[in-house]
């Protein structure tokens, strides 16, 4: 399970794009719809597993190709302190 750390949130602009807003540091990011989504379903699943499937309900994007992509979304925003994982008792930090 990942969460936005305090101090974060994310809004969608007109158009495919959306920030990501760190107000404890008045820093944003901008991004695109796609990662907004990403962002979404690994914030409201248990599991980056259970974000994949959510994903692949959204887009005809291959399952392998989405786990990639989050998962190296989800690491870069965990580096930029914007995201955290949250372990559940049956998983490793690792996820």
């Amino acid at each position: 399970m990942f969460r936005l750390k305090d101090g974060v949130v994310i809004e969608e602009v007109i158009g495919d794009e959306g920030i990501i807003v760190d107000t404890n540091r008045g820093q944003y990011l901008k991004t695109n719809k796609t990662a907004l989504m990403m962002i979404t379903a690994a914030t409201q699943t248990q599991s980056v597993e259970d974000a994949v499937i959510a994903l692949s309900r959204l887009t005809d994007a291959d399952t392998s190709v989405i786990e990639r992509d989050l998962r190296a979304l989800l690491g870069r925003l965990v580096e930029m302190n914007l995201l955290e994982h949250i372990p559940t008792p049956t998983q490793s930090s690792s996820e």
